[in-house]
């Protein structure tokens, strides 16, 4: 006989485990890396218009540069990021197996010549200033580096 006391949700999680119940780690930190990367860009954005707006009369190639280097170096970040997140998610399923992890060290060595012939591009066919392209990099670096600051204190 049913008990009418106990409803659909109870009985759904009587076959779920404490472990089902709660988030898991990799659910967690891929929100918290979410967040962190859209606060990096917010960051950048903002310092990369105003270093824009403040070389644009003197030089608009700079302007151009810094905003290339800063899209770049953003989007260094994002797949560094995803490629940790893959790696530490497929390190914690391997931990519970007992199996070694292996890992593709393709993925690694083919994003160097993607970001040579990236900056190359950038260089060669819109004509950017190499120290703006520079400048925007570190600016997008520096940018990541407080926001983690602040999202890790």
């Amino acid at each position: 006989m049913e008990d009418p006391d106990r409803d659909a949700d109870d009985t759904a999680a009587e076959g779920a485990t404490e472990a089902d119940a709660r988030p898991s780690v990799a659910t967690d930190l891929d929100r918290r890396r979410r967040a962190l990367m859209r606060a990096t860009a917010r960051r950048a954005s903002l310092w990369t218009g105003l270093a824009v707006l403040a070389t644009v009369p003197f030089d608009a190639r700079w302007g151009l540069a810094l905003t290339a280097g800063t899209l770049l170096g953003l989007l260094h970040l994002l797949l560094l990021s995803r490629q940790t997140m893959h790696l530490a998610a497929g390190a914690a399923a391997r931990g519970r197996s007992g199996s070694p992890l292996r890992v593709n060290p393709a993925v690694f060595w083919l994003k160097w010549p993607f970001w040579a012939l990236a900056l190359g591009g950038v260089l060669w066919y819109m004509r950017a200033r190499p120290e703006g392209v520079v400048a925007g990099l570190v600016l997008a670096l520096a940018a990541f580096a407080t926001t983690a600051r602040r999202h890790l204190s």
